[in-house]
């Protein structure tokens, strides 16, 4: 990996930094950038062993704790996506497009689990895989997903596409007081808002489908 590119890729991710504490922070960079040099099947064992070919000047730490990363550290994916918003992606759009405007589409997915005791996963329908006449559900979490579309100047018939919020959608019986059931069209009306609190003074534009 180019140093060059290592550098730019640590200052990318050191604007997320205010989502995490110190430690954490440090595993965040680990994990994502295992996760994008990582050419097979992304599990935490492969992330760890892509981690230790890396060239961050870092030493991959035991892998129990890129596990406990996911499940107990202290860290907010709203954070996450906020900071990627206003620190990553509104600054791109703004070098690239003659308006302050952001493209907002907001659509669901579902990401295939393994295991039947995956907390929060279900059987949800695959739209990218079924058609009119054969309907394709799998084991699976649901993700709703706030994706910025822009086009950039040296490549100006290209719409790229840039995932920024994320947010899990839980069935009911997975829900409680502290995380209280909402439909996916109700997640979605959040994360327009978010992206109005983040980004107070630009135009957006949104567009989701009908479901």
């Amino acid at each position: 990996m180019d140093a060059t590119l290592v550098t730019a890729w640590k200052a990318i991710c050191q604007l997320l930094a205010p989502a995490f504490t110190e430690p954490t922070s440090a595993t965040f960079l680990h994990i994502v950038t295992g996760w994008v040099l990582c050419r097979s099947k992304p599990t935490v064992t492969n992330l760890v062993s892509t981690i230790g070919r890396s060239l961050l000047g870092h030493v991959a730490r035991h892998w129990t704790v890129y596990e406990r990363f996911f499940y107990r550290a202290v860290w907010s994916l709203d954070a996450v996506s906020r900071g990627l918003l206003t620190g990553v992606v509104a600054p791109l759009i703004r070098a690239e497009a003659v308006e302050k405007v952001i493209d907002l589409n907001i659509d669901d997915t579902t990401c295939g689990r393994c295991g039947k005791h995956v907390a929060y996963a279900g059987y949800f329908k695959d739209a990218s895989v079924g058609n009119a006449l054969q309907t394709v559900v799998h084991w699976s979490h649901n993700w709703v997903i706030g994706c910025v579309s822009m086009r950039a100047r040296r490549w100006p018939t290209w719409v790229i596409g840039l995932p920024v919020w994320f947010t899990l959608y839980r069935k009911p019986a997975d829900c409680n007081r502290r995380h209280p059931f909402m439909t996916r069209q109700q997640i979605a009306a959040t994360l327009i808002r978010d992206t109005r609190k983040a980004l107070p003074d630009w135009m957006i534009r949104v567009a989701a489908d009908g479901q």
